[in-house]
């Protein structure tokens, strides 16, 4: 969002409504920035995603099948074999067509992981309850799980933005069932688990017990940490002190418990721990994937490299080097690493993230990592249950050799981080907390794409108008 001058605002809007309590203050201010300061990818995002863009409502849809469908006015049953075929391209290889039936039951699947994807960029984008409730897809849209209903519909609407959320709603729908086809979602777990016995085997000589640190924010909203749990207690009581005087939010004393480790080359690396970007606070979503491809402007599923990612912690960054030395002697040698970013000075080139805090620092790049056929498992599994078959035992065995000897490369990211930028990025409360990073990549750039100003800034104005002109009824 663009910077202003937020004195001289608040004193207009106070202008306008005196009345105005520090909540609705915060909703105004929020929607007079919204949309003003637009991505200059904007317009490629919409290229590789006509069903996000608004100007296809205009009638310039080339390309986008279900737009052409509405307009035909045959009966019903033609309909839906026109929808049924559009379904079969879009979930089946061109052998294995299904009935609308069947493909009714996935596309209801389809559109729940859609309408999940919208609310939960709109849950990371945090913007004031209001705002949110504003910008939610509408209820006739997220409810609507038939294909055919939803051509009835969008012919039904009077709304430019009814026809956007069930074009957008499309979109998203043909898009999971692209990552699907892209990901192994079956062996993820699995590609995850071979993943952490690599590093750990490559990595790990002994354990050194575990280490406790103690984080907190001081008066200047900065981190602080100690390992001394005493002196942690007591300067969090002073800094707690003065942010209650000064009016700041309060965030408990925090705690980060890891377990430091030996390397083979001697080296010490403090924490190691590995995540699957599919992985939401314990339960399984898109959202992380589409956002990262929207933003990105990503055309294909395969563009997105971090599925998989490992991150790797120790005590300061001049130790980083030698890691990557370490690391490198089991992964492959340099030739592997792809896509290299480097945030830390001693480094070379400091290249920060847009979006990132100039305290935060992480170097990153993306492995081959060669790990066992996926198939090896469940070829394993048919051989015990044919077993007495000789025939069939033959087969499976030989399809186990191939197996064995093809090993398959896995692409993943792996990121080094000094225990400073680490705890900045697990620190409740910090601008440099992970979660602050996706609200404001989301906020700056993967909003306006989900969420085009040509359909809901007229709606976003209304509501500040409405507080500006109303204010609290006290």
């Amino acid at each position: 969002m663009k910077i202003e001058d937020y004195r001289g605002k608040i004193s207009l809007f106070y202008e306008t409504n005196p009345d105005l309590t520090q909540d609705e203050l915060a909703v105004v201010l929020t929607a007079d920035l919204m949309y003003k300061d637009l991505p200059e990818d904007l317009p490629e995002f919409r290229k590789k995603y006509a069903h996000m863009d608004p100007s296809v409502l205009d009638g310039s849809h080339e390309g986008i099948t279900f737009l052409r469908i509405a307009e035909d006015k045959r009966p019903a049953r033609v309909i839906k074999d026109r929808l049924n075929a559009y379904l079969n391209v879009k979930f089946h290889d061109i052998t294995n067509s299904k009935g609308y039936e069947e493909n009714a039951f996935l596309f209801r699947e389809r559109s729940e992981i859609a309408s999940e994807v919208i609310e939960e960029i709109l849950l990371r984008a945090d913007f004031p309850l209001e705002i949110a409730a504003v910008l939610r897809e509408k209820e006739e849209v997220k409810t609507c799980f038939d294909f055919y209903e939803m051509l009835r519909l969008f012919r039904s609407a009077t709304t430019n933005r009814l026809h956007y959320e069930i074009l957008r709603k499309i979109g998203l729908i043909v898009l999971s069932a692209r990552i699907d086809r892209t990901v192994e979602m079956e062996d993820l777990e699995k590609r995850k688990k071979e993943v952490w016995k690599a590093f750990d085997r490559g990595l790990r000589s002994s354990k050194k017990g575990k280490k406790e640190y103690y984080l907190w924010l001081n008066a200047r909203h900065k981190v602080e940490f100690t390992t001394d749990v005493k002196r942690a207690r007591s300067t969090y009581d002073k800094e707690l002190a003065i942010r209650k005087r000064q009016a700041c939010k309060i965030y408990p004393l925090q705690r980060f418990v890891c377990h430091p480790f030996k390397t083979h080359s001697g080296n010490q690396i403090l924490h190691m721990e590995i995540r699957n970007k599919f992985e939401s606070r314990g339960r399984f979503s898109y959202t992380s994937y589409v956002e990262k491809m929207g933003r990105k402007n990503l055309e294909f599923p395969n563009q997105v490299h971090d599925t998989i990612g490992v991150k790797i912690v120790v005590e300061k960054e001049d130790q980083i080097p030698s890691i990557i030395r370490e690391l490198e002697s089991f992964l492959g040698g340099s030739s592997t690493r792809k896509m290299e970013k480097n945030s830390y000075h001693r480094f070379g080139r400091r290249r920060l993230s847009e979006y990132s805090s100039p305290e935060y620092f992480v170097w990153k790049a993306i492995y081959d990592i060669t790990l066992p056929h996926a198939s090896i498992s469940q070829v394993k599994k048919m051989l015990q249950l044919t077993k007495g078959n000789r025939e069939a035992q033959r087969e499976l065995r030989n399809r186990l050799a191939y197996f064995v000897n093809h090993p398959s490369d896995f692409v993943i990211e792996v990121q080094l981080q000094d225990i400073k930028s680490y705890l900045l990025s697990i620190a409740k409360g910090s601008s440099t907390a992970h979660a602050s990073l996706k609200m404001n990549q989301i906020r700056s750039n993967s909003f306006y794409k989900f969420f085009p100003g040509e359909i809901y800034e007229r709606e976003v104005a209304e509501l500040k108008l409405k507080l500006l002109g109303q204010g609290s009824k006290r």
